[in-house]
């Protein structure tokens, strides 16, 4: 995954690595892809959820290449996605033929083609609101677009977090970061009216099992995990501006329960806030310091 990673970045890498990389890829890599049935695989394409770096990076390095697309039922499915040679963790890729995209002044990200819709049924006040007089479809998503064409989604315009300092941050990036690790089943970023973004972290209960063998009454104070999840904090504070940076977090008790998410499991973050109430005030005030 490391070396799949530095070609991706086009780092060089060096002659013992590559080779270590080649061999778990013919003598790992190879029989999993075998058992499994997927010995034949060109590529396969991850949609409707941002796909974390490490596990497309970990699947490359076991010859099984996940890439990423992004389209909307408005769009029939058509928008941008990477193409079967292309790696790169955190984009989309470019456009597909005959799909226009660009972004308006906030970042959100612009439609325009044949396959967009021409509105929803019978409701045109909506309609009205989702299609502009150019033809551009206003998808709610904010992205950047490389110079180069390619696309990257940075996150739902609604989920914006704005800060007391007046920046806004996006808890997507941050999200990922945690969830990226085994032992976490789900993170969701706080920060509305604070002075730093921060996190609540439910664990992997299975996972929890086999680091603490006994199981633990309480693994969310388990050193061992703390450290772990801290790890995962610090190695991204230390890929964004620090403004962006986690200033807190905090591990629950047992899981996010379901009425947090909607059907299709996605956060409600009005629910999530509203039900986590004492535990983000607490997070809050254990970590003043944030404010600084």
């Amino acid at each position: 995954a490391e070396v799949a990673r530095e070609r991706a970045e086009g780092q060089s890498v060096k002659a013992d690595r590559s080779l270590t990389a080649r061999l778990v890829l013919e003598l790992l890599g190879r029989p999993i892809r075998r058992r499994l049935g997927l010995d034949r695989l060109l590529s396969v394409y991850s949609a409707a959820a941002a796909l974390p770096e490490e596990v497309q990076y970990f699947f490359e390095g076991l010859g099984l290449p996940i890439r990423q697309a992004w389209g909307l039922t408005e769009t029939f499915g058509a928008g941008a996605a990477q193409s079967v040679d292309e790696l790169r963790a955190g984009l989309v890729g470019a456009a597909h033929e005959g799909v226009e995209i660009r972004l308006a002044p906030d970042g959100e990200i612009l439609v325009r083609g044949d396959c967009v819709f021409p509105g929803y049924w019978r409701r045109p006040e909506q309609t009205r609101m989702a299609l502009d007089a150019e033809g551009f479809l206003h998808t709610g998503d904010l992205g950047e677009l490389l110079s180069d064409g390619r696309l990257r989604i940075v996150d739902r315009k609604s989920s914006c977090l704005a800060l007391s300092t007046g920046r806004k941050v996006w808890p997507q990036r941050m999200e990922l970061a945690l969830r990226a690790s085994p032992l976490v089943a789900d993170a969701v970023a706080l920060g509305n009216g604070q002075a730093r973004p921060a996190l609540l972290v439910a664990l992997d209960p299975e996972e929890v099992r086999g680091r603490i063998p006994n199981g633990g009454d309480a693994p969310e104070l388990d050193p061992s995990i703390s450290a772990e999840i801290q790890r995962r904090v610090d190695r991204f504070n230390a890929s964004v501006a620090k403004a962006d940076r986690i200033g807190a977090w905090r591990i629950v008790r047992g899981a996010f329960p379901d009425s947090v998410y909607t059907s299709t499991r996605k956060i409600r973050r009005d629910v999530f806030v509203e039900t986590f109430a004492d535990e983000i005030a607490r997070l809050y005030e254990d970590n003043a310091r944030i404010s600084a």
